[in-house]
């Protein structure tokens, strides 16, 4: 009947002179499509049909479409073209997924299974093949296929053809589903005006949920929701208005942008563009972008956007949105039915002790408290200093309590400042003074001052675990100080405790008339302060597992610096501090964590000067994240960063948001026992939650919270009057409806 309801007003606002179309994937293009007995089946058939002022296309709910549609004619004032739906059920459904059965597919050699795609329209491409929940691995060739979920597309023959270790692919993986419309807008308005469009779901599309470009205006989108859940580089965007317009009159009401690169994105020179009851959550970088300075929101929720880091960026853009009041407080919690897949994996790291005094003592103080609240911490420890040597007792008592002590380095220098120290020759005996660098050999030669010859071996000599004199850059420098004819400083960026065989060659130098500036090589850097970490805890420290996790000083890694932690035999390492490939935020949970690099956030400065709410609300954004999308994150902070009230605020609220609370060894364990992706450090992960469902409860905080516009947009998503709940309408797409009053609909 609430459906019935809508088809009213859509054909009573039509006019009298309007024709209703109506489109069903079980009907026919042969038919007339002029009443719910005689469809259209296809969007391709409305793309190339011409419809007047006034008319109405409606798409059958239920209805799902491996299609796109691009509305091929214009409105006029007073008197749009209405997309919209009609009968019973979901929303009809645009989408790019295509589920296979096992009898499509038909087995070519060995274990290489094949199947011809087709849809409505041409299929140039695949980029995502879904297996089961995990994405495959794309080859080049059907000759390279050798591995599970290894997929080849032929798009001459439009065949797919995959790799399945046991039997029929669909029986093998429990589902293969090819992305079909790859690179596309699953609704483009190209160079049309006056149109609106309800009350349609738009999903897995790896391009956009809906593009407005070129000349199009005067649109009114509303009561739709565009969840991609494609982790595509840089697309898919829920709604985006394309540069190549300069419109001045767009309206979106009442949608959802979920689980895209972006929910809504907006370039170009349009003068006027209004969000209004919308919603976006855990898009991998923005909720909402604005590179126009035309756009204007208000009542909209934006939550757990920007999957790349541990806080949450919703909002972003040059010069940035107009923000039009009513909105809802950044951090603030959906409390939706379901939006939860993984389990959220975090560890909780603390930093450095062996770097500096009091770190050991200040984590040694909140050690009963950890352990009473049951969290497993990890303890990332410095091997390079003095004070290590004296920790080492230390160090051993929490191995034996049963805590994570894991590498941290040998001098906890970042390659990303790679100046050692400066010298100079500043005595007077000399005629000249030149240094050089070749080979781990550093030479000073001064012809006629004997203080300042110099002729050092630095290369490794075997007992460089217990540094001492020239062994490190703070001995060389003391030593060279200590002749009393150089002046040599050290960067502030330096940590005496580097090998100096780490410093960089450096051809013959005149220190005589200028300083030099010697640097170090990154190569030689990062080698020693991992392979020597490791064999500095092997040498002093018993009961180490048998996986070891590296931990990057400063949350700085690349590929390079990954693939010596790999050399030296550690099976994982917390990483960078934004997701890599940054800005893709590419790396998800079924496209493949790197163990190698698994995401770190720090305290500083994103959990500190914050109210108890605060930083509650910020760590439950990034339990959120992690939850649906399985990326695991690693929280760490240093000495006095955090008050012991707030690492217990910490810890309640990981453990109350829902957090699978782990040690970093126990996070690598878990992501070496899932699929890998052959050849590769990356580790893929099958979804254990239940389906998504963005249905507002009661504890919503946008239920009742959004504006009430027209009775035009006054139907949800799945067709409830938002007039007969509540005292208000809510923000997003779709109505509050309690339990006790039933929902026969089912999720959208």
């Amino acid at each position: 009947m609430l459906k019935q309801i809508i088809l009213a007003v859509v054909v009573l606002t039509a006019g009298a002179s309007a024709t209703t179309y109506y489109v069903d994937p079980a009907g026919s293009n042969g038919n007339s499509g002029l009443s719910p007995q005689t469809p259209w089946r296809t969007l391709l058939k409305v793309g190339i049909s011409t419809f007047q002022p006034g008319d109405v296309i409606l798409f059958k709910r239920d209805g799902v479409w491996n299609e796109w549609l691009t509305p091929p004619s214009s409105g006029s004032a007073g008197n749009l073209i209405k997309f919209d739906a009609y009968g019973n059920g979901r929303p009809p459904e645009f989408t790019g997924h295509y589920a296979t059965t096992a009898s499509q597919w038909t087995p070519t050699s060995g274990n290489v299974w094949q199947i011809p795609l087709s849809a409505t329209q041409p299929i140039p491409q695949l980029k995502f093949v879904q297996f089961g929940t995990m994405w495959g691995n794309s080859q080049s060739a059907q000759n390279l296929l050798a591995h599970d979920r290894d997929w080849y597309y032929d798009p001459v023959l439009q065949n797919l053809y995959v790799w399945s270790a046991a039997g029929n692919p669909v029986t093998h993986y429990g589902s293969v589903s090819p992305i079909i419309l790859s690179g596309q807008a699953l609704i483009d308005i190209n160079n049309i005006t006056y149109i609106e469009i309800q009350h349609i779901k738009l999903d897995w599309y790896d391009g956009y949920g809906v593009q407005v470009q070129k000349a199009s205006d005067h649109v009114w989108l509303a009561n739709m929701m565009a969840d991609s859940q494609i982790p595509n580089a840089t697309v898919p965007i829920g709604f985006y208005v394309h540069p190549t317009g300069a419109p001045g009159d767009i309206h979106i009401y009442n949608t959802d942008a979920h689980r895209n690169y972006i929910g809504y994105r907006f370039d170009g020179t349009p003068t006027a563009i209004e969000l209004k009851n919308c919603r976006a959550y855990a898009n991998r970088t923005y909720g909402l972008m604005d590179n126009t300075g035309a756009v204007t929101y208000s009542y909209c929720h934006l939550y757990a956007n920007n999957l790349a880091t541990g806080i949450s960026t919703d909002v972003i853009g040059t010069p940035g949105p107009i923000d039009a009041g009513n909105n809802l407080a950044a951090d603030t919690p959906p409390n939706v039915r379901g939006f939860m897949q993984y389990p959220a994996r975090i560890t909780v790291t603390y930093d450095d002790p062996g770097l500096v005094d009091g770190s050991h003592q200040y984590i040694e103080s909140l050690l009963p408290m950890i352990q009473s609240k049951g969290v497993p911490l990890s303890i990332a420890v410095v091997t390079g200093y003095d004070l290590s040597r004296q920790l080492i007792p230390t160090f051993q008592s929490w191995i034996n309590a049963g805590w994570d002590v894991n590498c941290h380095s040998v001098s906890h220098q970042y390659f990303v400042f790679p100046n050692a120290f400066r010298v100079q020759y500043t005595g007077s005996a000399a005629t000249s003074v030149t240094l050089s660098i070749s080979n781990k050999q550093f030479t000073i030669t001064a012809p006629g001052d004997p203080n300042a010859q110099v002729s050092w071996n630095l290369s490794t000599s075997g007992t460089d675990m217990v540094p001492a004199g020239l062994d490190t850059l703070g001995g060389l420098i003391y030593t060279l100080n200590q002749r009393g004819v150089f002046l040599a400083t050290a960067d502030p960026n330096m940590k005496p405790a580097v090998k100096s065989e780490d410093l960089a060659d450096a051809p013959p130098q005149d220190i005589k008339s200028s300083p030099y500036l010697l640097l170090m090589d990154k190569t030689r850097l990062m080698t020693d302060e991992i392979e020597w970490s490791k064999a500095w805890m092997n040498a002093n420290l018993t009961g180490m597992p048998a996986n070891r996790v590296y931990i990057y000083p400063g949350s700085y890694e690349d590929t390079s610096t990954e693939a010596i932690t790999v050399a030296a035999g550690f099976a994982g390492a917390r990483g960078s501090g934004s997701m890599d490939p940054a800005p893709n935020a590419g790396t998800v949970a079924a496209s493949g964590i790197d163990v190698q690099n698994i995401l770190s956030q720090g305290s500083v400065p994103t959990f500190q000067n914050l109210s108890d709410s605060q930083l509650a609300n910020k760590l439950r954004a990034m339990v959120f994240k992690s939850a649906v999308w399985g990326v695991p994150y690693g929280i760490f902070w240093h000495v006095n960063e955090l008050s012991p009230h707030q690492v217990g605020v910490m810890l309640d609220t990981l453990k109350s948001a829902g957090a699978t609370l782990m040690s970093n060894t126990q996070l690598v364990n878990y992501l070496l026992g899932s699929q890998q992706n052959s050849g590769t450090t990356y580790y893929a992960d099958l979804t254990t939650g239940a389906p998504v469902d963005p249905r507002p409860t009661q504890a919503s905080p946008g239920v009742d919270r959004g504006a009430t516009l027209a009775d035009e947009y006054k139907y949800d998503l799945m067709g409830i009057d938002q007039n007969r709940f509540g005292s208000g309408w809510e923000i997003g797409s779709l109505v509050f409806v309690a339990e006790n009053l039933g929902h026969a609909e089912g999720s959208p």
